[in-house]
């Protein structure tokens, strides 16, 4: 009778898991519905990622008011750091339709040129706005730093790239499997592609939180911590 009792009981393993899916789902809605603007996505994202390392730092907030708290706190950083991603994703891209449309042996070196600015731009990206929801900075200051911490984490980088690209590999490899769950993958992907990031990411920063002296941690980030006190 007890083990059948403790099945229900909250800290039982298949309902911790369940409340997790349930509140990535929770998370996953509430930024695509702060990202229908566009504009505001970098802030929908920089709340994504501020719910979430608050779990990995075993804190357990209120999913909706501490996301809306975020969203609000961070919501012009968020949106001048969106923008400046739409506008470099929007020129490389156009950039590749043009050269993809180019009959001449210097197209393949063009392409290929593009190709590695994009990867850049994708990996700046996956740091950039993780930063944002651990430090408090500049928009400036988060991008010099997401480069650095890309280019001296490579394999960490590579790791987070991969995730996020899945839907796109996915896409590219079985465009039929990809239709048939674009649904489901649409209500819960992109909080499921953070909380994996997060778990490499909140080692990248807590190690340097612990190796950096205060004037290092200055030079980093401002050593200013963000108020993570539950909403």
């Amino acid at each position: 009778m007890n083990s059948k009792n403790g099945f229900f009981q909250p800290d039982n393993p298949f309902f911790t898991i369940l409340t997790r899916v349930f509140d990535l789902l929770l998370l996953n809605i509430l930024c695509l519905i702060c990202s229908l603007p566009v504009i505001t996505a970098g802030a929908a994202f920089i709340a994504l990622y501020t719910v979430i390392f608050k779990w990995m730092r075993n804190e357990d907030p209120p999913v909706v008011s501490a996301y809306f708290a975020a969203f609000r706190e961070n919501l012009k950083k968020g949106c001048a750091m969106g923008a400046v991603f739409l506008i470099i994703f929007l020129v490389l891209g156009a950039d590749l339709h043009i050269i993809g449309h180019m009959h001449s042996p210097s197209g393949s070196l063009f392409y290929g040129v593009i190709l590695m600015l994009l990867a850049a731009a994708v990996s700046v990206a996956i740091y950039a706005f993780p930063l944002a929801a651990w430090f408090e900075n500049t928009v400036r200051s988060h991008l010099g730093n997401a480069w650095r911490l890309a280019v001296t984490h490579l394999s960490q980088t590579v790791l987070i790239a991969v995730l996020h690209l899945f839907p796109v590999m996915w896409f590219l490899l079985s465009p039929e499997t990809f239709f048939a769950a674009a649904f489901l993958w649409g209500i819960i992907g992109a909080a499921v592609i953070a909380y994996f990031s997060s778990w490499f990411l909140t080692g990248i920063f807590l190690k340097l939180e612990k190796q950096a002296g205060p004037a290092d941690r200055a030079e980093l980030e401002q050593n200013i911590r963000k108020d993570r006190r539950t909403p």
